[in-house]
C-alpha cells in the first residue's frame, strides 16, 4: 500500500498498533467510573450518564485523537452514536436532574 493511501484509513487499518493506548484508555475510563459511582446506570435498555462522565468522555477523546471513533467507543464501552452525540455538543441521555443539582450547588442555592 502507498504512503499517501496508507494516510487516509483509520489507523488501525493502516497497520499502526495503538494497543497501548487502548489500554490506557481503558485504565482510565474504569479509574473514572470506580472514583465516582453512579455515573454511568443502566436500567434495562436505557443508560443515563452524569453531565461529569460526559465531560471526561470527551476530556478523554480529545487526549486519544489517534485512536479511531469505532475503538474509541467500543473501548469506553459506550454506544457510538451517543459519543458522537456529545461531541457534536448534544446531551444525549445525560442525567440532566443531576446536572441541574450541581449547578444549583455551585451557584450556592440550597438543595432541599
Amino acid at each position: 500500500m502507498d504512503d499517501v493511501r496508507q494516510q487516509h484509513l483509520p489507523p488501525d487499518l493502516a497497520g499502526l498498533d495503538h494497543s497501548s493506548d487502548l489500554t490506557g484508555l481503558a485504565f482510565e475510563m474504569v479509574r473514572f467510573i470506580k472514583r465516582n459511582p453512579g455515573c454511568a446506570q443502566v436500567s434495562g435498555t436505557r443508560a443515563r450518564y452524569t453531565d461529569g462522565f460526559r465531560q471526561f468522555v470527551l476530556e478523554l477523546r480529545r487526549r486519544y485523537l489517534d485512536v479511531t471513533m469505532i475503538e474509541f467507543a467500543a473501548t469506553i464501552d459506550l454506544p457510538l452514536d451517543t459519543v458522537e452525540d456529545w461531541l457534536r455538543g448534544g446531551r444525549h441521555d445525560v442525567d440532566t436532574i443531576a446536572h441541574a443539582k450541581v449547578q444549583r450547588v455551585r451557584r450556592g442555592v440550597r438543595l432541599a
